[in-house]
């Protein structure tokens, strides 16, 4: 996980909620083994997008429930 963060420039916890998201997969080879990540799952259009917009904005915001938040000042 420290290898995959370093390489897209974000934290651990980042590629943690990523993996917990669906966005990117993980996988052991063997039990106990460690897990690996695809580079080209760090790599794909999704996943730039996605630290694109945290590093612009300070937060990770996973998928699209832009339709669901309501105003909370009008």
């Amino acid at each position: 996980m420290g290898e995959a963060a370093q390489h897209i420039g974000v934290s651990v916890t980042t590629i943690r909620k990523l993996t917990a998201a669906g966005i990117v997969s993980m996988a052991q080879v063997a039990p106990f083994a460690p897990w690996e990540i695809k580079r080209s799952d760090l790599d794909s259009e999704r996943v730039r997008e996605i630290v694109k917009r945290m590093k612009r904005t300070g937060r990770l915001k996973l998928g699209d429930n832009s339709g669901q938040q309501h105003e909370l000042f009008q």
